[in-house]
């Protein structure tokens, strides 16, 4: 019968399960950065997207006030109809 050294295999085994746990917390910590990186990331995507929409929305406010302007220009003679179609293209591109 070979001898067996009982104390050595415990602390074996319970090193080898502090190295176990070690490595599920790592685990589990890369997860949650992993999650917040994508909603931090999300985040900043939604504050972009309404700025944009904000901006268009400037743009096609003033587009279409000269789309309004033109067509009295149109009318006056003042203009046209080839300066109202574009400005009438740039409002239509805008929606």
């Amino acid at each position: 019968s070979v001898p067996v050294d009982w104390a050595g295999a415990i602390g074996a085994a319970r090193q080898a399960g502090e190295s176990d746990l070690a490595a599920a917390r790592l685990a589990e910590r890369q997860v949650a950065l992993m999650k917040l990186h994508a909603a931090t990331s999300a985040y900043v995507r939604l504050q972009a997207l309404l700025s944009q929409r904000e901006v268009l929305a400037v743009q096609r406010e003033r587009v279409g006030q000269t789309v309004e302007r033109v067509q009295a220009q149109v009318q006056t003679e003042q203009a046209s109809t080839a300066q109202l179609r574009l400005a009438q293209a740039e409002l239509a591109r805008l929606h």
